[in-house]
């Protein structure tokens, strides 16, 4: 049981950031963030693009937190189940070309070392 309330309340948790950063991209479309282009249009304005390296920081803590809680030894289907979607969803980001810049310039090198690694080869699998 203790397992279950554990997977309940990790799910619960990545979920409520999830959806703040959802809301956030909704409240500031301007920024780009929440468009499926791999290239978006470059910020128009040094303000612009502070704010979206602002956003692609609470982005990558977000996944951080997705690779700690799902992506090491399975313990449920839920959690796999999980994990599979986070995966995807890090390697569709990996692919834009503003989140890879955002990662090289200035990300990459704030977080756990084991993320890092993962992270940077979702980077190599996507084509530039």
């Amino acid at each position: 049981m203790a397992e279950r309330a554990r997977e309940e309340e990790t799910y619960g948790s990545l979920q409520d950031k999830y959806s703040e950063f959802l809301e956030f991209c909704l409240e500031r479309p301007e920024l780009g963030l929440h468009d499926y282009d791999r290239q978006p249009s470059k910020p128009t304005s040094a303000e612009i693009c502070r704010q979206r390296m602002i956003a692609f920081e609470i982005l990558v803590s977000m996944f951080e937190r997705a690779f700690f809680f799902y992506s090491r030894g399975h313990s449920s289907d839920f959690m796999r189940r999980q994990w599979i979607g986070w995966a995807e969803y890090m390697r569709d980001w990996a692919g834009r070309d503003d989140f890879r810049e955002a990662w090289r310039e200035h990300l990459d090198a704030q977080f756990d070392a084991d993320f890092i690694q993962y992270m940077n080869q979702l980077m190599r699998e996507q084509p530039a």
